[in-house]
C-alpha cells in the first residue's frame, strides 16, 4: 500500500501537536496523519525491536509516548512520536504481566495502562515503565467477567469503558 493509503485501520490516537496516528493492522505500520489530513510519516515492519506485526488500538501516555499492542507477538511496544523505538514488554502466557491477544489500551486519569488482555478474558493494568500492577476480570457473562474484551476507554470522570465482545455487550467499570 502506498503512503496516506488505509488496508485495514484499528487503532487512532491524537499527538499533542494534533497529528492523528494510525494503526494500520494488515499492512503491520502506524501511519500519521498532520491536522490538514495529509500524509506525514509511517513506521512498520515485523521483524524485531521497534517493528510491528498486527497493531491494535494504540494510546498516548501522559508524557507523549506512543504504546502499540501487537495481536500476534502478544506484546506492547512503545515509540517516541517520530517512530523512534523506547521500549517493549512482552510475552505469551496466562500470568500476572503476560498476554493472550492484546488488543487494546487505555490510560486511566492517573496515568496507569489498561490492557484488554482478549483470550485471558481479563484487564491487565500497569504502570507506564510496563511494571505489572494488578488485573481483574474472568471469563464469563456477570458483571465484571468478560468473553474476549476488546476496546477499552475511560470516561470524563474516571469509569472504565470495556467492549464486552464475546457478551455482545459494553461495561462500566468504577
Amino acid at each position: 500500500e502506498r503512503d496516506g493509503e488505509l488496508y485495514s485501520p484499528c487503532g487512532l490516537a491524537f499527538s499533542a501537536d494534533g497529528h492523528l496516528f494510525i494503526s494500520d493492522t494488515f499492512t503491520n505500520r502506524i501511519q500519521v496523519f498532520r491536522a490538514d489530513g495529509t500524509f506525514a510519516c509511517k513506521f512498520y515492519s515485523r521483524e524485531k525491536d521497534g517493528q510491528l506485526y498486527l497493531p491494535k488500538g494504540i494510546a498516548f501516555s501522559p508524557d507523549g509516548l506512543l504504546f502499540v499492542p501487537e495481536e500476534e507477538n502478544q506484546q506492547i511496544q512503545v515509540f517516541r512520536a517520530d517512530g523512534t523505538f523506547v521500549r517493549k514488554f512482552d510475552s505469551n502466557g496466562v500470568g500476572d504481566g503476560l498476554f493472550d491477544r492484546c488488543y487494546a489500551l487505555a490510560f486511566s486519569p492517573d496515568g496507569f495502562l489498561f490492557v484488554s488482555d482478549s483470550n485471558n478474558h481479563r484487564i491487565q493494568v500497569f504502570q507506564v515503565d510496563g511494571t505489572f500492577v494488578r488485573k481483574f476480570g474472568s471469563r464469563g457473562n456477570e458483571d465484571g467477567q468478560f468473553n474476549r474484551p476488546n476496546g477499552l476507554a475511560f470516561s470524563p470522570d474516571g469509569h472504565l469503558f470495556v467492549s464486552d465482545s464475546g457478551n455482545h455487550r459494553i461495561q462500566v467499570l468504577n
